[in-house]
């Protein structure tokens, strides 16, 4: 065995982007995220028709980030 490990996805909730504590909690996220782009396989934000809510979906293959995006509240799509 080589080692290979399989691209799992996760979603974060819904955050409402017109709350105050969700607007800065969901770009938090999104700063730390960014931060750990080399772990990141492909990470997408997904907006609502008029920008009011958004979620936030990650792919990744390093079990680190796995760990701390279900301590973040992301549940596996």
């Amino acid at each position: 065995m080589l080692g290979f490990r399989k691209v799992r996805k996760y979603n974060s909730r819904i955050y409402d982007l017109s709350n105050t504590n969700d607007f800065e909690t969901f770009y938090h996220l999104i700063d730390v995220l960014n931060e750990f782009d080399y772990a990141i396989q492909n990470m997408n934000i997904l907006y609502t028709a008029d920008f009011g809510k958004a979620n936030i979906h990650v792919e990744t293959k390093e079990r680190m980030l796995e760990i701390w995006l279900i301590k973040n509240q992301f549940v596996e799509a």
